[in-house]
């Protein structure tokens, strides 16, 4: 097996993976990211997802008509698991109004991490115009404590509150104490390096391109903030991850291996899609840069784009590594143009973990009819036995 079918076997494992660490909280829903080298899939389902799950006995709790601070003050005094769980739900949708609101809001952002996500959620709810709380999130920029700044980062930038704006620069263009948050560093240290990579991230959204050069000379300091410049500027930056791509420097490696994997906008990318569409193609480039190529490629696809891959698939027949290649990227696209193979996949695939890889993406990308119709072919007729007893229970359930 070469190192493209590991690869592509890999992109299976992490469905599978998604789907049956959520199986029995119904029927999941997932949709692919990219992190790191790799993508990853992740399903809408699952109790870690949002942090914001109902259980059935959430939903009958009445919270309607309760202001932010409202909220907070009964999560924290809360001893039910199922009303947290609903205000937490409630909280995430209720915008704050009221100073009292914020500070409420900071206090379940600051103490309680199951919260966290619902207390962000609640905050970008805020009226762009209460540019009166201004100066509270700017203190908290100029707090000491890095979990304070990195809620008034939050609330400066979404008020856009320019005020702001030297005490954001002044915390971003500071030296970097560690290049990269690590397990060995202490949580002030791993917050304090989280606050700085934020501020520098606001800059590059507020700013554009006059950010840049700032950016540019962090990732020496950070190679993580390679993942901000990509996120920020890929169409200018490609020459330079390309750059970083063939280094043998270990900072640079690690800037290349950032950069692929930041969570590129689709527009930014299809500006390069020639270019990145060249390099999956070129067999004389590394396998691994031309794996993340079709990552890229795929992530981005439109239905045209997917059809161009399709065609391009087809004038290879004789290039297996290629045409690997190019089903990754046709994967990754969760095209329904895509489907025909993979049902291939799934009857024909030497591998037991791809056939099952493809049959659960598949189960959100087909109709219900045919999806079990294609259910009733593997419990009867894959070679792999897991496969078979996975199908037959699916169906099961289904009808029951």
């Amino acid at each position: 097996m070469n190192n493209l079918s590991t690869k592509l076997i890999t992109y299976f494992v992490l469905i599978l993976t998604a789907y049956f660490s959520t199986y029995a909280w119904g029927q999941p829903d997932i949709y692919v990211k990219q992190k790191g080298d790799e993508i990853v899939l992740i399903s809408t389902s699952s109790p870690a997802s949002t942090g914001t799950e109902e259980s059935p006995g959430a939903a009958e709790i009445d919270l309607s008509g309760k202001t932010v601070a409202e909220l907070a003050t009964t999560y924290i005094s809360s001893i039910s698991q199922e009303e947290k769980l609903a205000i937490i739900e409630q909280l995430r949708r209720t915008a704050p109004s009221t100073g009292d609101d914020l500070r409420n809001l900071l206090n379940l952002y600051t103490r309680f991490p199951e919260a966290q996500l619902a207390a962000e959620q609640s905050l970008l709810l805020l009226s762009p115009q209460a540019q009166q709380f201004g100066p509270y999130f700017l203190g908290l920029i100029q707090d000491e404590d890095p979990f304070l700044r990195m809620f008034g980062l939050s609330g400066a930038y979404h008020l856009r509150y320019e005020a702001a704006v030297p005490a954001i620069r002044k915390l971003a263009e500071a030296k970097f104490a560690h290049s990269r948050p690590t397990a060995e560093l202490l949580p002030g240290e791993a917050n304090a390096w989280q606050s700085q990579y934020a501020a520098v991230r606001i800059l590059a959204l507020w700013e554009g391109k006059s950010a840049l050069p700032l950016l540019l000379k962090k990732v020496k300091e950070a190679p993580p903030i390679a993942a901000l410049i990509a996120e920020n500027f890929w169409e200018q930056s490609l020459d330079r991850i390309l750059s970083w791509s063939k280094s043998k420097r270990p900072d640079e490696t690690e800037m290349a291996r950032s950069a692929w994997g930041a969570n590129v906008p689709a527009e930014a990318v299809l500006k390069t899609w020639p270019k990145l569409r060249a390099l999956m193609l070129d067999k004389g480039k590394p396998v691994d840069l031309r794996h993340r190529a079709a990552l890229k490629l795929g992530l981005a696809a439109r239905d045209p784009e997917a059809q161009e891959l399709l065609k391009e698939r087809e004038a290879r027949k004789k290039d297996d590594n290629t045409r690997l290649l190019l089903d990754t990227a046709l994967f990754a696209s969760r095209s329904p143009r895509a489907i025909p193979l993979l049902e291939e996949y799934v009857k024909t695939n030497p591998s037991a973990v791809s056939r099952a890889g493809a049959l659960v993406q598949l189960k959100e990308m087909l109709p219900k009819e045919r999806y079990r119709e294609l259910l009733r072919w593997v419990a009867q007729n894959d070679s792999d036995q897991e496969n078979r007893a996975n199908a037959k229970r699916e169906l099961s359930e289904q009808k029951n």
